[in-house]
């Protein structure tokens, strides 16, 4: 049986296809999501910084039970740490609710929900034929939210070359701790290892880049890195670990210059198209961002604008960063970031906007040299009194540029 679905087919229900779904049934486009598996739990961070819910203040309304987190911890590769007070909340959620939430979002909105694997994808005479359970449909644009592996790609664009992909290791530990949000980083490797409490659990994983990394060489790392944390708190032991796998993008500079994104009758956004933070591993924000972007194209009666879109933010923000990734994690620049986080109010406050989403990649260098005085008058003032860390004055929390009505509440 075929079935005229008009106009769009979007392939994953996840927070990128859902919110892509809700924008544009809300302008009065037929629409149907694809995904035998939405909404499901995932055991990954779940962080979603202030910058988000201002960007997407329709977020806010989605009633979400979050856990905000104002404290940082950086534990670096010598095992120091430095804890970094926060002016705007990191806001920790549960991917199961949020995914459920998008989904029933866009379902309110007038979205069709298809709860079936799409298995074959055909282009015949300008039409999309798509292959669900035991039933074909067809499109007129189908778009790839389905991940980095995801048919849509496979079918209409080259697959990811496996430079380009980062695996990640993580598992969800049905405990709630008051541990502060954990950021490890290790000797001689490009990732880190993160803490994420939520409300009642805590998620916890590993991502490093380059070298054929395997879950083999990950897993210890991890399994090291919870069992000293939960010791160091006096919390109980953890317990085994059930890891999940996760193939993220992490495309090299060069690959960001024309990606794969769009053609005749199809295209692709989240992860499907390379949009995660090469340094900080942030996808939830470009998901959001890439399906509003593809929205407005297709609004503008085409997806041509889409690329041209997708490439200015990334020239901006994710591309510049994966361009600067191999400096960042040098020896001497992991020890400068330290240093400044331990003894420079400044370097604080700018590491702090950088964790919240408010400073862009494309003004950080403008702002580095206009501070920098400050960052080199204060370590060395602190450093000589001893003074490390946040003082009391520093704790003080701003309000998020949303003003004091916006969605924070735990």
């Amino acid at each position: 049986m075929t079935e005229n679905l008009e106009n769009i087919a979007i392939v994953g229900a996840g927070p990128a296809g859902s919110w892509l779904a809700g924008k544009l049934a809300q302008a009065g486009r037929a629409v149907t999501l694809f995904d035998c598996r939405a909404p499901w739990e995932k055991p990954c961070g779940g962080g979603l910084t202030p910058k988000v819910f201002v960007d997407f203040p329709e977020l806010g309304g989605l009633g979400l039970e979050v856990r905000e987190h104002y404290v940082i911890r950086v534990i670096f590769a010598d095992d120091d740490e430095v804890e970094l007070g926060l002016g705007f909340p990191l806001i920790i959620v549960s991917r199961l609710e949020l995914n459920e939430a998008l989904l029933n979002a866009a379902i309110m909105k007038g979205a069709l929900f298809v709860k079936e694997k799409v298995k074959v994808i055909e282009r015949r005479d300008g039409v999309n034929i798509i292959r669900a359970g035991d039933r074909e449909y067809q499109s007129q644009l189908i778009v790839g939210a389905d991940g980095v592996a995801g048919v849509v790609r496979k079918t209409f664009a080259s697959p990811f070359p496996r430079e380009d992909l980062c695996l990640t290791r993580g598992a969800l530990i049905h405990q709630r701790t008051e541990l502060p949000v954990i950021i490890k980083f290790f000797q001689d490797q490009r990732g880190y290892a993160w803490v994420f409490p939520r409300r009642d659990a805590t998620s916890v994983g590993i991502a490093v880049e380059g070298n054929g990394k395997a879950a083999n060489y990950m897993d210890p790392l991890l399994r090291n890195f919870v069992d000293k944390t939960w010791k160091k708190a006096g919390l109980g032991p953890p317990g085994p670990l059930t890891l999940y796998s996760r193939l993220l993008p992490h495309y090299r500079p060069e690959n960001f210059i024309d990606p794969p994104l769009q053609g005749k009758g199809w295209a692709l956004l989240g992860d499907a198209s390379g949009s995660v933070d090469p340094i900080t591993g942030e996808g939830l924000y470009y998901a959001f961002k890439t399906a509003d972007m593809l929205a407005d194209a297709i609004n503008a009666d085409g997806v041509e604008g889409y690329g041209a879109a997708w490439r200015d933010m990334a020239r901006r923000e994710i591309g510049w960063a994966s361009s600067r990734e191999p400096r960042f994690y040098k020896p001497r620049n992991q020890w400068l970031l330290k240093v400044g986080l331990a003894y420079s109010t400044a370097a604080r406050r700018l590491a702090g906007d950088m964790m919240s989403g408010f400073q862009s990649y494309h003004t950080l260098k403008a702002r580095v040299y206009a501070e920098l005085p400050a960052y080199l008058s204060e370590t060395a003032y602190n450093a000589v009194r001893g003074r490390r860390g946040r003082h009391e004055w520093e704790k003080k929390k701003r309000l998020p540029p949303a003003g004091p009505d916006g969605p924070f509440s735990s």
